[in-house]
Parts: structure tokens; C-alpha cells; sequence
């Protein structure tokens, strides 16, 4: 009886050891599964951001030779059948190439950075996406066609440097402001990014203000 017992008992911890290693076993490959998974939507999404990037740089070459950047949208759009009419509305604005006159920084009195973009009304962005921001709208005399009319392209070396951290953590930064400002329903094509660099949507002859110590 003893004996039979001992071997019971044995037998019960053999079965716990073995479904407790299964479920170790188990966890890992859920694990590993949710890093994989989480790998490939890293990578997809930087391929997304890439196929933007091109596309913006495509509606900004556009637009610097039409007169007309309104229409350009007519471009991307399925034509209607001959002699059919088309409203104003039917044409996406967002997909317009697009350029701002103004930016305005402030800080306000509670601590928070509002950014007024063109005649719309302010928006409240993070500390971190403001400076970003700043350096992308400042000129310099980085232009490659004589009548680009936006402020100068700068390098991504630069503005990562005056920032103080690395190239990825700024494109990291660029693609979350380009979030924020399709969030508020702008374009979020102003923030440009090639290989010439990077820029905001700013008229070279435009006004970049910043205030942030009004506050």
C-alpha cells in the first residue's frame, strides 16, 4: 500500500512539473509571437512613412511650378465622364500642396505651448514637438530650385544636434508631429522630410514668432 501510495505521489508531480513546463513553453511562444508581431508593424510603418515622404515631396514639386495649386488635387482624383460637372468639394484640400504665412509660438499661463499655423486658431503641442517644430520652420539658404518658395531645407544632423538627441529619436519626433497636426486637421504634409532633409511648410517670406516666455 506504501509503495502504491509513493508511486501515486510521484506520478502527480510528474503530471504538475510537465504542465507547468508546457505552459512556460507556451508563454514563450506567445511572447515571441507579440515581438514579431510588433517588429513587422515597426517595419511597416516606416515603409508607410517612406511611400508618404515621396508622396509629399511629389505634391511640393507640383505646386512649385502651378499657379494654381488648387487645382492640383484634380490630378489624384478619378475623372468623371465627359461633360459631367464637378463641384468644388468633390477635390480633397488635404491632398493639396500646402504653405503657410505665418507661425506663432506662445506659452501660456498655465505653462502650455500653443502653436497659432497660417489664420487658424491655436493649437496646444507638447514642449518637445515645439522645439522640433522651431528649428523646421527657421530659414536658411539650403535651396535647390531658385523659385522654392518655402524656407531652406536643413539637415537632419543639425537640428538632431541643436536638439541634443539622435537622428532616430527625431524622425521618431517628425512622424508624431506630422500626427498631431493631422489630429488638429491640418496638413500634416507641412512637416517635410526627403533626402535634402528636413523643413516646415513655411513661406520663405513668412513670420516665425515665438513667444515662450510670455507666460
Amino acid at each position: 500500500m506504501s509503495h502504491s501510495r509513493t508511486s501515486e505521489g510521484q506520478e502527480k508531480r510528474c503530471a504538475i512539473g510537465a504542465g507547468a513546463t508546457k505552459e512556460s513553453k507556451g508563454q514563450r511562444a506567445a511572447g515571441q509571437a507579440r515581438d514579431d508581431i510588433a517588429a513587422e508593424l515597426i517595419q511597416l510603418r516606416r515603409k508607410l512613412g517612406d511611400i508618404y515622404d515621396r508622396l509629399g515631396d511629389l505634391f511640393g514639386t507640383l505646386g512649385l511650378f502651378s499657379k494654381e495649386p488648387r487645382r492640383l488635387g484634380g490630378l489624384f482624383t478619378l475623372q468623371p465622364p465627359s461633360g459631367a460637372e464637378v463641384s468644388s468639394s468633390a477635390v480633397d484640400k488635404d491632398s493639396q500642396p500646402q504653405i503657410v504665412f505665418v507661425v506663432r509660438i506662445t506659452k501660456g499661463l498655465d505653462g502650455a505651448m500653443w502653436v497659432q499655423i497660417g489664420d487658424r486658431d491655436a493649437v496646444s503641442i507638447t514642449e518637445g514637438l515645439v522645439d522640433v517644430l522651431v528649428l523646421l520652420a527657421a530659414d536658411s539658404d539650403v535651396r535647390f530650385a531658385a523659385d522654392d518658395p518655402f524656407v531652406g531645407w536643413k539637415s537632419r544632423e543639425s537640428i538632431a544636434a541643436r536638439l541634443g538627441i539622435t537622428k532616430h529619436a527625431l524622425n521618431q519626433r517628425t512622424v508624431r508631429l506630422r500626427e498631431v497636426l493631422e489630429k488638429f486637421r491640418f496638413n500634416p504634409g507641412l512637416v517635410q522630410r526627403s533626402r535634402k532633409g528636413v523643413r516646415f511648410g513655411l513661406h520663405r517670406n513668412g513670420t516665425l514668432v515665438t513667444e515662450r516666455d510670455a507666460g
